[in-house]
């Protein structure tokens, strides 16, 4: 589900990512749910790849009590390790301009500091078997060390989660036939597991 698409719904996260998407999806969850008696609230499950990845992982951390499972493909953990040229577009420089009385020194961004998963990590669900991370070892767009980020924050935390890492894998498992297929099946069954108990 992709709800706001515009240069409008896109300024709002200047500065801000990580704080209005989640709202979004709870939103959107809501209301189709109450569209349709058919669709079960209890039972919301949340993919992403990439950005879709990050976004899968603050719903889990930000809103665990509407989404019963998140599959993070790729997410990444901390825009301070991702391309500059799409991270300064939505959160300005790295580092803040020293201000009078910092002493020459440079901070890391509020707005950086704020947006990376570890901030939210906290949020993550207690229970075993509602977090689960896929990454290709050779991404060369979100480096593995995203997901390594990601884990520390949720070890440091104490929150359960689950890696499936693909070894000869890049960003979008598509070198092997079979790693797609042992992927998608593993979704599936994870999906169906956390959906139909």
């Amino acid at each position: 589900m992709r709800c706001a698409n515009g240069l409008q719904q896109q300024r709002i996260c200047k500065r801000n990512m990580g704080h209005f998407e989640t709202t979004d999806y709870v939103d959107m969850v809501r209301y189709l749910c109450g569209q349709d008696p058919c669709l079960d609230p209890d039972r919301v499950a949340i993919f992403g790849w990439s950005y879709g990845g990050y976004a899968t992982l603050l719903a889990m951390a930000q809103a665990p009590e509407v989404f019963r499972i998140g599959l993070a493909g790729a997410p990444v953990g901390d825009w301070r390790l991702y391309d500059t040229g799409y991270t300064e577009r939505y959160l300005g420089l790295l580092h803040e301009t020293p201000t009078e009385g910092d002493q020459g020194e440079r901070r890391i961004s509020e707005a950086y500091r704020k947006s990376c998963i570890a901030h939210f990590a906290k949020g993550f669900p207690d229970e075993l078997n509602r977090v689960y991370i896929t990454h290709g070892l050779l991404d060369e767009n979100v480096h593995f060390t995203h997901t390594c980020h990601i884990i520390n924050a949720m070890i440091e935390e104490g929150k359960p989660y689950n890696v499936l890492v693909y070894p000869g894998e890049r960003h979008g498992l598509r070198k092997s036939k079979k790693c797609r297929l042992h992927h998608e099946a593993i979704l599936i069954k994870t999906i169906a597991k956390a959906l139909l108990n």
